[in-house]
């Protein structure tokens, strides 16, 4: 993990609130009309970070087969219900899009909470590129602008890869007057998967 924060409307990054350790804090009057932005880089084991925001990386074919029954390569999870709290899994669009379940305490193992793995799903698959794909984005598709050149890149030069969900809408909305921690880790391309890390969202005065 290389960057995990938040950009305004208009892509510039947002700065968190001074804090004395722990997660960032993020503070934001609304829950809506903001980007969250992971980036990624190789480990020690140099193997490239899996793209796949939903699915199963395939290497002979070098894209993602559909799964979700698996997690993805990236797993991310929020302490409180997004939106609607809606158990569908990435039903991010159309007619009857909702939100996504809280995950509290943290957990990424399906034999503490058996819902994890559609959870995870569920939020990470909004991760999406350009195009509407659910997958991670090269530095020439970055979603974070830099001022004062106004050039779109990475948050940090170190990445070779970024996933962003971008804007929150009223659909995945963080409920007002309370502080989600979201927690993300990412999976290379061997499977293996990093330490996670956290930033907390607090939305209200």
């Amino acid at each position: 993990m290389t960057f995990f924060g938040l950009t305004n409307q208009d892509d510039t990054l947002l700065s968190p609130t001074p804090s004395a350790g722990g997660p960032q804090v993020f503070s934001r009057a609304m829950g809506s009309g903001f980007s969250i932005v992971v980036e990624g880089a190789p480990g020690p084991s140099k193997a490239r970070v899996g793209p796949c925001a939903s699915g199963v990386y395939n290497a002979v074919s070098e894209s993602c087969t559909p799964d979700l029954s698996s997690f993805p390569d990236l797993q991310i999870e929020a302490s409180n219900p997004l939106g609607n709290g809606s158990p569908a899994v990435c039903d991010r669009s159309g007619a009857h899009a909702g939100g996504v379940p809280g995950v509290a305490p943290v957990t990424f193992d399906p034999a503490t909470n058996p819902n994890i793995i559609n959870i995870v799903n569920d939020l990470a698959c909004r991760f999406i590129d350009g195009t509407g794909a659910p997958i991670g984005r090269p530095s020439t598709y970055a979603c974070v602008k830099h001022l004062p050149s106004e050039e779109y890149g990475f948050a940090d030069p170190r990445s070779t890869i970024e996933f962003c969900l971008s804007t929150v809408t009223s659909v995945e909305e963080f409920p007002p007057g309370t502080d989600t921690t979201l927690t993300v880790r990412l999976r290379d391309v061997n499977g293996k998967v990093g330490a996670p890390a956290q930033i907390i969202i607090h939305v209200g005065p």
